[in-house]
C-alpha cells in the first residue's frame, strides 16, 4: 500500500493492460482516489492500441473536428 507521503512524491507511474476493460478500470480508480482526468494519459503505438483494445478509444485527429464544432 501506497501512503499519502509517498503519493506526493510521487512523479510518474506506469501500467501495462491487456485489455480496455482493464485500463478502464485502472483509470476509474485513479479518479476515484483524486487524480484529476488531465493528469492520466495513455501512450502507445497505434497497431498495439488497434490489436489490444481494439476501435474502443478515439484518435486525437477524429477528435479535431468535433472541438472546432463545439466552439
Amino acid at each position: 500500500m501506497v501512503t499519502d507521503e509517498q503519493l506526493s512524491n510521487m512523479r510518474e507511474v506506469v501500467g501495462v493492460f491487456t485489455d480496455a476493460d482493464t485500463l478502464q478500470a485502472a483509470i476509474d480508480e485513479l479518479m476515484s482516489s483524486g487524480f484529476d482526468r488531465a493528469e492520466i494519459s495513455l501512450l502507445a503505438g497505434e497497431k498495439a492500441v488497434d490489436e489490444k483494445l481494439g476501435h474502443k478509444y478515439k484518435k486525437v485527429t477524429e477528435l479535431e473536428g468535433v472541438m472546432h464544432l463545439g466552439s
